[in-house]
């Protein structure tokens, strides 16, 4: 504000107020409010014997205007009024047409379109969540399936198993059996030899 701010010579304004702007338009290091709001409740700007900040929501305002209705406008600048109003061109409606028919009943706002942003953001989330949650269960389902497939595997492996432990031991009985019968025609072998040796030598 030291360079560009500069208060014209037909406005009356306090010393108190100038020195409000002032502390407000500078910088941020040196400005009015930097330490809290007691700092700027008690700039000389607010000392006065009417109200406090304490009681102000108890003082009667200074001015209170008559109304005749939510819309009377009696108390402002006619002037400032009619130049809004010759500013103010408002688009003439367009006729009517057949292709608005299924349009009937619908407004557009930007709250609208905010809304239709947010439902489609949320439907996306919907839809990757969803996403994610089929491609998990493609996942256990994969799983599942590889998983039986193993354990399918792991049996028929345990059954090959038991089949060539029976069969071992099946051959295992009879070899034992015949090397029993082995040993038994030995023995009557031997048997007869020796007699035979006993007769030829008496």
């Amino acid at each position: 504000h030291k360079n560009h701010l500069h208060f014209p010579d037909d406005v009356e304004i306090s010393v108190e107020a100038r020195s409000l702007i002032c502390a407000f338009l500078t910088d941020r290091l040196n400005r009015l409010g930097r330490n809290g709001m007691t700092e700027v409740k008690a700039h000389s700007f607010f000392q006065n014997e009417q109200w406090t900040f304490e009681n102000i929501h108890e003082c009667i305002a200074p001015v209170i205007p008559e109304l005749c209705g939510d819309d009377d406008t009696s108390n402002f600048n006619s002037n400032r009024i009619d130049i809004r109003k010759d500013n103010e061109h408002f688009p003439e409606p367009r006729a009517f047409a057949g292709n608005h028919i299924p349009f009937i009943g619908f407004t557009y706002s930007g709250d609208n379109a905010l809304l239709c942003r947010k439902r489609r953001h949320s439907q996306a989330r919907k839809q990757s969540v969803d996403g994610e949650s089929d491609l998990m269960v493609s996942r256990m389902v994969e799983l599942s399936d590889q998983d039986s497939d193993l354990d399918h595997k792991f049996r028929i492996t345990l059954h090959e198993k038991d089949r060539q432990i029976d069969s071992l031991q099946n051959d295992k009985a009879y070899l034992e059996k015949h090397l029993n019968s082995l040993r038994q025609n030995l023995i009557k072998v031997r048997t007869t030899l020796d007699q035979e040796t006993e007769n030829r030598q008496a």
